[in-house]
C-alpha cells in the first residue's frame, strides 16, 4: 500500500575515528558532533557510535511475509553484531512534498495518495532520492555524494565513493541500511522501538488491519500509520518519536536507503 520516500543524512564535520563506517567489533567510540541542523525545512539530529544486532532472528513474529501481502519471497535474512564507528546525523522525519518540490518540479505522475506539504513525498525512485540529495548539498555549497545526469524521473545518478569511501562524504546522502535501522532500533532490541524500550508483534492472531497491542502492552497504532490507522499515507511527525527523535520509522511509507 505504500510508496518509497528518503530520509536524508549528513555528515559530521569532525573526522571519524575510524577508516570505516561499519567493523564488526565492540569498539564504541563516543559521538563527537552532538549539534542539531536546520536545513531545507529538516531537522537533523545526531546519532551516536555503537554496536547493534541487526536483521531479525528466524523465530521473530511478523518476519514472513503475511498472506496477503505483495511479498511472494520468505526472509531469509539473519541476525548479526554490527558496529557503526562514524557518528552522523539523520533527518528527524521523512522528506516531504514541500521539501522535494523545492528542488524538483512536480511532473504529477505517481498518484500520491496524501498531497499536503506536510506528506512525506511518494512514487519517486531510488535515483530521484539520490537526486534530491545532491541538489540540497550544492544548495548548502557541500560536496555532492553522488553524480547524476539527467533529470526527473529519467535521471540516472550514481555513488562518487565507492563501498565504505561513502562515510567520507561531506554532503548530504541516503543514509545505509546498518545506519537507517540502528536510527529505527533507537536502542531497542527487540521488533519494533516503545517507549518502553521496545516489543514484539503479537503472537498468535491471524493477520488483519486491527490495532493490536504489542507484547509491551503498547498499541502500534500510537507508534506508526498502518492498515489499522489508516488506509493512506500520512503528514510526517505526527505519532510519537523514538528515543533519537526520529518519526515514523515504522509504518507511512518505505523508506530508501543508500
Amino acid at each position: 500500500m505504500w510508496s518509497i520516500i528518503l530520509t536524508i543524512y549528513l555528515s559530521c564535520k569532525t573526522p571519524p575515528p575510524s577508516e570505516f563506517g561499519i567493523a564488526h567489533s565492540d569498539n564504541t567510540p563516543s559521538v563527537q558532533n552532538t549539534n542539531t541542523y536546520e536545513v531545507n525545512n529538516l531537522t537533523f539530529v545526531p546519532i551516536p557510535v555503537g554496536t547493534f544486532m541487526m536483521g531479525s532472528p528466524d523465530d521473530q513474529n511478523g518476519r514472513q511475509p503475511h498472506p496477503e501481502s505483495d511479498q511472494d519471497i520468505e526472509s531469509n535474512e539473519t541476525s548479526f553484531q554490527v558496529t557503526l564507528t562514524h557518528p552522523f546525523h539523520i533527518s528527524t522525519t521523512e522528506v516531504t512534498r514541500a521539501d522535494f518540490f523545492k528542488f524538483v518540479e512536480d511532473d504529477g505522475i505517481g498518484n500520491a495518495n496524501c498531497l499536503e506539504d506536510a506528506c512525506p513525498i511518494q512514487f519517486i525512485s531510488w535515483n530521484m532520492a539520490a537526486w534530491y540529495t545532491t541538489l540540497l548539498s550544492q544548495a548548502e555549497g557541500l560536496e555532492s555524494c553522488y553524480t547524476c545526469t539527467g533529470s526527473g524521473r529519467d535521471v540516472v545518478c550514481v555513488s562518487n565513493f565507492e563501498s565504505s569511501g561513502i562515510y567520507q562524504c561531506k554532503g548530504f546522502r541516503l543514509p545505509t541500511e546498518a545506519e537507517w535501522e540502528y536510527s529505527s532500533r533507537s536502542g531497542t532490541t527487540m521488533a519494533i522501538w516503545t517507549p518502553n524500550g521496545g516489543a514484539e508483534l503479537p503472537n498468535g492472531i491471524e493477520f488483519d488491519c486491527g490495532d493490536h497491542a504489542l507484547s509491551d502492552g503498547t498499541y502500534l497504532a500510537t507508534l506508526a500509520w498502518f492498515c489499522g490507522s489508516s488506509d493512506h499515507a500520512m503528514p510526517v511527525g505526527q505519532l510519537l518519536p523514538n528515543d533519537y527523535g526520529l518519526y515514523d520509522m515504522s509504518g507511512n511509507v518505505w523508506e530508501w536507503v543508500h
